[in-house]
């Protein structure tokens, strides 16, 4: 199984960054919205048939464990 592992930035005027990449790093797709609601739907529509989108939280994964 593939996956897309999506994580977000939030900025300081309420847009939020949305990122996928692959285990091996390389981006998937990105894009930006000022919409707090929906932005999941939104990535995963962007999502390539395939793929399963992984929601993660912006910490490296030693802090996460």
């Amino acid at each position: 199984m593939k996956y897309a592992y999506i994580t977000t930035r939030t900025f300081s005027n309420g847009e939020i960054a949305v990122q996928a990449r692959r285990s091996n790093g390389t981006l998937i797709f990105g894009f930006r919205v000022l919409n707090p609601l929906g932005w999941r739907e939104q990535a995963r529509a962007w999502t390539p048939e395939g793929y399963i989108p992984v929601f993660q939280a912006n910490k490296p994964a030693e802090l996460r464990a």
